[in-house]
This record gives C-alpha cells, sequence and structure tokens, in this order.
C-alpha cells in the first residue's frame, strides 16, 4: 500500500474502518502503516494526536473541505 500524500491516507481512512482500527491501537503497526503512506513526521503527530480541526488546519481549506476525516473505529 503506497499513499503519496495525507489527503489520500485520510480517504482511505474514511473507506476502510479496518485502517482506522490499526491507527487508533498507537503500535508499531499504526507506526508501520503511516511510515508506508508516506507520511511526513509532521503528519504522523498530527493523526497520533487525533485533532480533527488540527489536522483541517494543516491541510488547509481547499482538501479539509472535500475529505471526511474519521479518525476512530
Amino acid at each position: 500500500m503506497a499513499y503519496t500524500d495525507l489527503y489520500d491516507f485520510l480517504v482511505a481512512l474514511a473507506k476502510h474502518p479496518s485502517l482506522r482500527e490499526i491507527l487508533a491501537r498507537k503500535d508499531s503497526a499504526a507506526d508501520q502503516l503511516m511510515a508506508e503512506a508516506g507520511l511526513s513526521p509532521t503528519e504522523m503527530d498530527l493523526l497520533r494526536a487525533g485533532d480533527e480541526a488540527a489536522l483541517r488546519k494543516y491541510m488547509g481549506d481547499e482538501y479539509a473541505k472535500a475529505v471526511m476525516i474519521s479518525l476512530k473505529p
């Protein structure tokens, strides 16, 4: 699985509860999932924090409006 940016990763999370379950564990599997997605350390930290408002701010209005951010399983 290779996602090129945070937007694609969030879209995948919205579509696949199994990915959200892995991310929610906050263990090495979650770190591996984010690393395989090609996320930057900043993006990984944002996802670990689970702060949807901070994610939307980081992404900017153009992308944030287009994606349903769903981090919880």
